[in-house]
């Protein structure tokens, strides 16, 4: 998941990096929503198995 850009756009930078890492899933949300539907799933967040917060937490 990536927050959006205050205009609703992802990063083209990010998305640049991700192409490259092969990653083929990308979620625009962030914050508290984001670990809610990582944790338990939605109609379009599928739930993962782990949950990894940034190396200062």
């Amino acid at each position: 998941t990536t927050p959006p850009n205050p205009d609703g756009t992802i990063s083209p930078e990010l998305l640049a990096a991700l192409g490259i890492l092969n990653v083929d899933e990308v979620y625009k949300v962030g914050g508290a929503q984001a670990i809610g539907a990582l944790g338990y799933g939605t109609e379009s967040i599928p739930s993962v198995d782990k949950i990894f917060g940034p190396g200062n937490a």
